[in-house]
């Protein structure tokens, strides 16, 4: 049974204008400070850290997320209600499964006054939970996926409901401003008014920087989930064509469809995969083994539509590298590359051509190199990976949203 009651509701009879004053609670919590996260996932390293930074700004937070089965890499800090099961790549059925949940997360959407969607289908259907309810509605939108860009009447008509939904929800959160300048803009033909970026960098809860141990061989490292075949590929070849100088290390849920990571680790000397992880308190271990992280976001070229949705804002890999003060290997052409240009962190290549990378790899990677872009790598000021200021940021932007419409 919901009670709302006021602690100031003598005052409010004797003088109706204080009513602007009324904090009401629900179960005993401050609704007006309730935000409720919704997220695809159970666990999500970057979903956790969104929780984590709404909490430090203040708001007190519960979790509504689809279970998908796979490993919690890092378990959200609050409460979490599991809305249903589903299960990765069949859209149809996940429709279902969202249709299915929309009763059990409008009744957590009632208690919230801000009510923030890790995900555009998951906005999607927030707003259809919140019909006649009063919440502010935030949509994060952390990257852009291949069927949001596609020339299919699906495609075309999931922009259209995307364009839709995003102009109706009270805050657009997005991880760069180029999503705002290339996607919104000029994808989905919007203007969004009222926005923030928020990058994917870590928190102050990451674990120290852990000094590296030594190898004769140079390390890379490919961390995170494993879906790149392309970077795969490349990695074999290096070992391939300069087996004495190379050393590859692999952590992260195995999504390849080309590759069994664990076979490959016993086929293959000199490549290692580590299994899953836990973020952040495994991160100190995996970054101690290597030398250069590589991040990479493969095509036929990089002028379509899909790399350039991977590759217009900054991954988990480029903030993770940068705190353990590791080099990076990534592509000329990407964010990620043109800040590791920007920083000289790190080295950069050109070409899709698996050989051609390898070989320029290798050219680069002089000992005076490695020791230029190591030290370069210590001087990174901490702003450029770690979440300083946005908690503050976001904070004032819940306050306002909260500011232009009382709660009821």
């Amino acid at each position: 049974m919901v009670t709302i009651y006021s602690r100031a509701t003598a005052n409010a009879q004797e003088n109706p204008t204080s009513g602007k004053m009324l904090f009401f609670y629900v179960n005993g919590m401050n609704r007006r400070n309730k935000v409720l996260v919704v997220t695809p996932t159970l666990g999500d390293t970057k979903d956790s850290r969104r929780i984590d930074l709404i909490k430090s700004a203040g708001f007190s937070v519960q979790a509504a997320a689809f279970d998908r089965g796979s490993a919690q890499a890092r378990p959200a800090s609050c409460e979490v209600i599991t809305l249903a099961r589903i299960s990765d790549g069949n859209y149809l059925a996940r429709l279902f499964r969202f249709a299915g949940a929309i009763a059990k997360l409008r009744k957590l959407c009632k208690s919230a006054s801000i009510v923030h969607s890790m995900s555009p289908d998951l906005t999607g259907l927030c707003h259809l939970a919140c019909i006649g309810l009063q919440p502010k509605l935030v949509s994060d939108v952390a990257d852009i996926r291949e069927i949001q860009i596609s020339h299919t009447p699906t495609s075309a008509l999931l922009r259209s409901i995307e364009a839709y939904i995003s102009i109706k929800s009270d805050l657009l959160i997005v991880t760069s401003k180029g999503f705002i300048d290339w996607y919104f803009n000029e994808k989905l033909k919007i203007k969004p008014k009222n926005f923030l970026v928020i990058e994917n960098k870590l928190d102050e809860s990451s674990p120290p920087h852990r000094a590296s141990t030594t190898s004769k061989k140079i390390r890379i490292g490919y961390f995170g989930c494993l879906r790149s075949n392309w970077t795969i590929k490349l990695l074999l070849e290096l070992l391939k064509s300069y087996p004495d100088k190379f050393e590859i290390h692999t952590a992260g849920v195995d999504m390849l469809d080309e590759y069994d990571l664990i076979e490959t680790s016993k086929r293959v000397k000199g490549f290692n995969y580590l299994g899953p992880y836990k973020s952040p308190e495994d991160l100190p271990q995996m970054y101690s083994r290597i030398d250069l992280s590589a991040i990479f976001y493969p095509d036929n070229n990089d002028k379509i539509d899909s790399f350039v949705a991977k590759a217009i804002c900054r991954s988990n890999r480029f903030y993770e590298a940068c705190k353990f003060q590791i080099p990076i290997i990534s592509f000329s052409f990407c964010g990620d590359g043109l800040e590791v240009e920007n920083l000289k962190n790190g080295l950069t290549i050109d070409t899709f051509n698996i050989k051609e990378a390898a070989k320029s790899i290798k050219e680069q990677l002089t000992e005076h190199n490695l020791k230029y872009w190591k030290q370069r790598s210590r001087e990174i000021p901490r702003e450029v990976y770690l979440l300083v200021k946005e908690a503050h940021n976001l904070k004032l932007r819940y306050q306002a949203l909260l500011k232009s419409k009382p709660i009821i």
